[in-house]
């Protein structure tokens, strides 16, 4: 995946860096997530899991808040915008996997 975001070579890595944290935290949580599960019937809540267990574990990683309710009250309203660049960039691994998972 090829990103320009900024000129400024620095920012690139800087943000290159930070959609790499993301992209590891994607495969982690939908490698852990059996979506074999019961209340994984369909893919979009296997999907919508992954996308939360990601973003949550994302920014506990990245972000640093004073209290809990700071760092829930970030994440839940950057959630809708998450779950759009997850779908756009990781969306078709994250298919892959759970057709695969399912089908064993």
């Amino acid at each position: 995946m090829k990103l320009i975001i900024s000129e400024n070579q620095f920012s690139n890595l800087f943000i290159r860096r930070r959609i790499d944290n993301l992209h590891n935290n994607v495969i982690a949580e939908y490698r852990w997530l059996d979506p074999k599960r019961k209340s994984f019937d369909d893919y979009d809540n296997y999907f919508g899991r992954v996308v939360f267990g990601a973003v949550n574990n994302f920014f506990m990683d990245e972000l640093n808040y004073d209290t809990v309710n700071d760092l829930i009250s970030v994440r839940d309203a950057s959630l809708p915008i998450m779950k759009e660049f997850i779908a756009k960039y990781f969306g078709d691994e994250i298919r892959s996997h759970y057709d695969k998972e399912r089908m064993k």
